[in-house]
């Protein structure tokens, strides 16, 4: 069975990706491993990004431009600090705050296995602590 029209799915959504299923294979999510600061990009959208090798603190600087509907996990595979910042002061909003700049994973003890989801909203990102036992720590 393929997909004939996002709005089925979810009423209003715009389906911009393909999904081949004619291999009869998964449905796979692509996977980043960054070890160094890195900018997300549009092409990302979608992927779990992890910090796997890492020997030093990295950060995901999100697109400037919140474009609706971009999303982004992000998990922490290494003992390191993992920092997700908006490219514009202010646009990110998280737990208990509207106008936030970053969310990190920065507690010792506390970082590995943590996840972040981020999604667009258009204007604004929203950011999401999937982990109960992982402290966040949010810069406004």
């Amino acid at each position: 069975m393929g997909i004939h029209s996002a709005k089925q799915i979810i009423p209003g959504a715009e389906f911009t990706g393909k999904v081949d299923t004619s291999g009869g294979g998964p449905i796979k999510l692509k996977v980043l491993s960054k070890t160094a600061d890195y900018t997300l990009t549009r092409a990302d959208s979608g992927a779990i990004v992890t910090n796997t090798g890492a020997t030093s603190a990295v950060n995901f600087t999100l697109p400037s431009i919140a474009e609706s509907g971009l999303f982004y996990f992000v998990v922490v595979t290494a003992d390191q600090t993992v920092t997700v910042t908006a490219a514009t002061a202010d646009t990110l909003i998280t737990f208990n705050d509207l106008a936030a700049d970053s969310i990190a994973f920065s507690t010792a003890s506390t970082k590995i296995g943590g996840v972040i989801f981020v999604v667009a909203n258009g204007s604004k990102w929203t950011a999401v602590n999937l982990t109960d036992d992982n402290t966040e720590t949010i810069a406004t």
